[in-house]
């Protein structure tokens, strides 16, 4: 009697795209030129944000602004080498209008502490004064 046991395996292949973002990309990254914080990037399972960073006198420290763009149901796909590619749904900030509604790549190479993006590095060494943006961001008077 001859007796075959089968099994099926499922894999998931290398190409497959997945819902929101990875989790070696997901928490806050920021952009540093001069020694000095310009700008911030936010990953969470449904967002892809970029907000500027500004200094206040007020209280002698940095805060994150208002997003100026964001991926919106982000989904990725690892490429190998440390490779993703982001795609997602451009929405509100201070996005390029003719971008919204629409969808965008962007390909990035992470590291433990290190986020490469086009030729921007991000790192996730924080400022050393941070302050609530309720707190920096103050309009100017009218």
């Amino acid at each position: 009697m001859l007796l075959f046991l089968g099994s099926t395996s499922h894999s998931v292949h290398a190409s497959a795209w997945h819902n929101g973002l990875p989790k070696m990309i997901r928490g806050n990254w920021y952009l540093y030129r001069h020694h000095k914080p310009v700008s911030h990037l936010y990953g969470s399972k449904h967002l892809y944000a970029y907000n500027d960073v500004w200094y206040t006198k007020r209280y002698h420290a940095y805060f994150n602004t208002f997003s100026y763009n964001f991926l919106e149901k982000p989904t990725y796909r690892y490429v190998g080498n440390h490779k993703y590619i982001i795609n997602g749904l451009v929405e509100g900030g201070h996005s390029d209008f003719r971008y919204i509604g629409k969808r965008r790549s962007h390909v990035v190479k992470v590291s433990k502490n290190h986020l490469r993006e086009y030729d921007n590095t991000w790192t996730r060494k924080k400022p050393s004064r941070m302050v609530s943006t309720k707190k920096g961001y103050q309009l100017p008077p009218s």
